[in-house]
């Protein structure tokens, strides 16, 4: 009688492949999980640096309200300003924008300044386009752009209502 028992120890050729296959899928989504948490993180760091430029910004502008409504003057067309420290540690506008270097990237903020528009019935609500313009309510825009990577290029826009509160106010006849 004759033994047909093989020895059928170790791997095929097929299994091999089989398995690089599953490893080479395996470590490509694992890499690609990893740098893209990578850049979650750098990105979510830039966003923590905008925010604290761009309320920087705002409370400067109430700064400067506060001292002198008449400070608020409103740009003119497409121009906007920038913001820096002054005689006495005051914060005054300063050229067009103004710009910070952290961690290597540099952050650049710019101020607008407008009038704003109110629309004459049913109450002064503040309207974007084809209203009466109230100088003795300002918007004032703040605006960070920076370079995230060599090829992106991000902006984070932020905008609030300035308003002379040592002014008193006439109501608006309806």
């Amino acid at each position: 009688m004759k033994n047909s028992f093989k020895n059928n120890s170790g791997f095929s050729v097929l299994e091999v492949i089989i398995a690089a296959a599953a490893f080479m899928l395996f470590a490509t989504a694992a890499i690609g999980v990893f740098t893209q948490s990578l850049s979650s993180n750098r990105y979510g760091g830039q966003e923590v640096l905008v925010n604290a430029y761009i309320t920087e910004g705002m409370e400067a502008i109430r700064s400067m309200r506060d001292r002198n409504f008449g400070s608020l003057i409103p740009t003119i067309g497409n121009t906007t300003t920038g913001i820096a420290t002054g005689a006495n540690n005051l914060w005054q506008f300063n050229g067009t924008s103004d710009s910070k270097t952290l961690n290597g990237i540099t952050y650049t903020r710019t101020v607008k300044i407008v009038c704003v528009q109110r629309d004459v019935i049913p109450g002064g609500n503040i309207v974007a386009l084809g209203g009466t313009q109230d100088c003795d309510t300002k918007k004032a825009t703040v605006t960070i752009t920076w370079q995230s990577t060599a090829a992106t290029q991000l902006t984070h826009t932020s905008f609030a209502y300035f308003t002379d509160f040592h002014r008193s106010v006439t109501p608006m006849a309806t």
